[in-house]
């Protein structure tokens, strides 16, 4: 999962603002599905509320020596 990388599509509009941000209860349901992993919320660090369509680098944080990094794309489905 580490160095991987995850695609979440939703509304925006033409200039890429989200309606609504991204939560870390989205990321976990796609990482199971994708990975099949089961990853708890409060592993998720978002370093910013991501509220616009574009790519971000998300830490998943199992332990403070365990950490793996995921690259987010966050795309349009208009």
């Amino acid at each position: 999962m580490d160095g991987g990388a995850l695609t979440i599509a939703g509304n925006a509009n033409l200039e890429g603002n989200r309606f609504g941000s991204i939560q870390a209860s989205e990321i976990v349901d796609m990482i199971e599905r994708q990975y099949g992993h089961t990853v708890e919320e409060h592993y998720i660090y978002l370093p910013q509320q991501i509220k616009h369509t574009g790519t971000y680098e998300v830490t998943i944080a199992f332990d403070a020596d365990i950490q793996a990094k995921i690259t987010l794309h966050v795309v349009s489905e208009n």
